[in-house]
C-alpha cells in the first residue's frame, strides 16, 4: 500500500560566489524512520548529482557536534570534517529574548574525492 507520506527533506544549495562550485547539503528526517538508511541512500544520491550532472567541484555540509547521528551519516558519505565552528547559529532565544547558540561542525568532499571513492 502507497501511503504518499513525507518522511525527510534533502536540501541542496549552491553556495556564493557561484565560480566556486561550491553547494551544501542538509537533510531532516522524521525520527520514525532513523537507520532505514533512507537519509544515507537520498543523500548519496543527491552527492552524485550534483558532482556528475551539476559539476560541482566541491560539496559541503553542517552539522550539530551533538547530534552523533549526523555526523556519522557524513563520515558514511566518506566526508572529510574540515572544522568546528563555536557558536555558529541559532535557532530559539532565551524568554528574555538573546539566541541560544549552537556549534557545527563543517564536512566537505571534493570532485576528485568522489571519483576516487566511486570508480
Amino acid at each position: 500500500m502507497i501511503t504518499y507520506k513525507m518522511i525527510g527533506h534533502i536540501y541542496f544549495n549552491q553556495t556564493v560566489p557561484f565560480e566556486f562550485l561550491t553547494w551544501e547539503i542538509g537533510y531532516i528526517f522524521n525520527p520514525r524512520y532513523y537507520g532505514n538508511g533512507y537519509a544515507t541512500e537520498a543523500s548519496r544520491r543527491v552527492l552524485q548529482y550534483g558532482f556528475e550532472e551539476l559539476k560541482a567541484h566541491r560539496i559541503i555540509a553542517m552539522c550539530n557536534p551533538e547530534n552523533a547521528s549526523s555526523w556519522r551519516l557524513l563520515e558514511r558519505l566518506l566526508m572529510r570534517k574540515e572544522g568546528h565552528h563555536m557558536k555558529k547559529a541559532f535557532f530559539n532565544k532565551t524568554e528574555e529574548g538573546q539566541p541560544i547558540w549552537h556549534n557545527a561542525y563543517q564536512y566537505a568532499i571534493l570532485a576528485d574525492e568522489w571519483q576516487r571513492n566511486n570508480e
